[in-house]
């Protein structure tokens, strides 16, 4: 599924990555706003309104609809989670080949 989503033409999609430095300074749910932020200002084609899994982002560059537990209502929202828990999962694997000791 993950390679259907990514190297499919007609989906935009963008990953924003905060390392763990920056997340223990700010917090873990800034952390996470500011990667939602840089992933939709990577997007190559701009959203008129963002979907939101859980809830409300302030402040946020564009409308949005927050919904909790999104990935079990909406397609765009579970398609988003896949490709976010394998670019995780990718890098924990990298994290792991390089840090075994962890």
């Amino acid at each position: 599924m993950y390679r259907d989503l990514v190297d499919n033409q007609s989906i935009s999609w963008a990953i924003g990555i905060i390392d763990s430095v920056e997340i223990d300074a700010i917090n873990i749910l800034r952390a996470t706003h500011k990667a939602m932020r840089a992933a939709i200002g990577a997007l190559n084609l701009r959203p008129d309104h963002v979907l939101i899994d859980g809830l409300p982002v302030f402040p946020f560059p564009l409308p949005q609809t927050t919904i909790v537990d999104g990935d079990c209502f909406s397609l765009s929202i579970a398609a988003a989670s896949v490709i976010a828990k394998v670019t995780r999962d990718t890098i924990m694997r990298d994290f792991c080949a390089r840090f075994p000791q962890y």
